[in-house]
């Protein structure tokens, strides 16, 4: 595990992040890109906060809303994260 001090937009915390060392060959192949802290904290591994429960547990954000927006045309706007 290992704790960053992350930055999005305009808020900075440190979150933890549990470490990759082993994964089946099968994903190595695989084009599979992710969204880090949108899942359920009833899925983390070893108990780690998700990103999202980090940031309403700090009271970083006034409402438990996000939303982020991916763009199938890469050449007119990247990807964004609300």
């Amino acid at each position: 595990m290992y704790v960053y001090l992350l930055q999005v937009a305009h808020l900075t915390l440190n979150q933890t992040f549990a470490e990759i060392v082993n994964v089946p060959s099968s994903y190595l192949l695989a084009k599979a890109d992710g969204v880090i802290g949108l899942a359920y904290s009833s899925f983390s591994v070893d108990d780690v906060v998700p990103l999202f429960y980090n940031i309403l547990k700090k009271e970083l954000i006034k409402k438990p809303v996000f939303s982020f927006y991916m763009n199938r045309y890469i050449s007119i706007q990247p990807s964004e994260y609300f």
